[in-house]
C-alpha cells in the first residue's frame, strides 16, 4: 500500500494533518471512494486516486482516502481478533525522507472514514 504522499499532485507536506480543513463534503467523497474501490477491483492505488480526482474529489482527500479506507475497513474486520494496530503513521516525503509521526485521530478524514465504515457495517 502506498503512503498518502506517493501520489501525483500535492507534496507530502500538503497532505499533513490539517484539523478542520475538510468541509462537510467528506462523506460524499468517502462514498465515492468506497464505490470506486468496490467496483474497480482491478485498479491499483494510483488509478483509484486518479478516478477520484477525475470525479471531483480534492487531490489531498483522494490521496488520503486511497490509503485510509483499506486501513479503516481492515481494522474493523479484525477488531475482535486481538490484532493490535498503531495509532500513528508517517508518510514518505518527496526528498526520500519520512514525515514526523502523526496521529490518525488528528486526521479529520480518518475519523469520518471510520464513522462511515462503522455505520455501514452495523
Amino acid at each position: 500500500m502506498r503512503s498518502p504522499g506517493t501520489f501525483p499532485g500535492p507534496t507530502n507536506q500538503a497532505l499533513g494533518s490539517k484539523r478542520g480543513k475538510f468541509p462537510d463534503k467528506m462523506k460524499p467523497d468517502i462514498r465515492k471512494a468506497v464505490a470506486v474501490i468496490r467496483n474497480s477491483t482491478a485498479l491499483d492505488d494510483v488509478a483509484i486516486y486518479n478516478a477520484l480526482v477525475a470525479d471531483g474529489v480534492e487531490r489531498q482527500s483522494a490521496a488520503r482516502l486511497v490509503v485510509f479506507l483499506p486501513m479503516v475497513y481492515g481494522r474493523l474486520l479484525f477488531a475482535n481478533s486481538g490484532a493490535r494496530f498503531s495509532s500513528e503513521y508517517r508518510t514518505a516525503l518527496t526528498d526520500g525522507t519520512v514525515s514526523p509521526v502523526k496521529l490518525l485521530v488528528n486526521e479529520p478524514l480518518w475519523n469520518e472514514a471510520m464513522e462511515f465504515a462503522k455505520a455501514e457495517i452495523e
